[in-house]
């Protein structure tokens, strides 16, 4: 029994030991860092959409508020943009013809 335990105490004990320590070469180094750069560049692109996203939510809730402000407005106001085209139509049709397309 005594043998089983301390074949796994040295077991332990030299997979604990500390390995040797890697120091590479600068230029290895400089190389590495330089293809880690090459690689962000190339992802660059697609980046902005994360910022996008971050910026349509924050700018939704008030967008959703802004559209229920509009049609509560337009339901108090009441009428529609035939309505109003046929009321200028018929009332005043001088005016009709001299005015823009765009301003109606």
């Amino acid at each position: 029994m005594k043998t089983t335990v301390d074949k796994i105490e040295s077991a332990l004990l030299s997979a604990r030991q500390p390995t040797r320590e890697f120091t590479p070469d600068p230029q290895w180094q400089n190389d590495v860092m330089r293809d880690i750069r090459r690689l962000g560049a190339e992802e660059s692109p697609a980046a902005w959409l994360s910022l996008l996203d971050g910026l349509v939510w924050r700018v939704a809730p008030a967008l959703g508020a802004l559209c229920i402000l509009f049609f509560t407005y337009s339901m108090v106001v009441g009428g529609s943009p035939q309505s109003d085209v046929a009321q200028l139509l018929f009332f005043a049709p001088t005016e009709f013809l001299t005015t823009p397309a765009f301003i109606l």
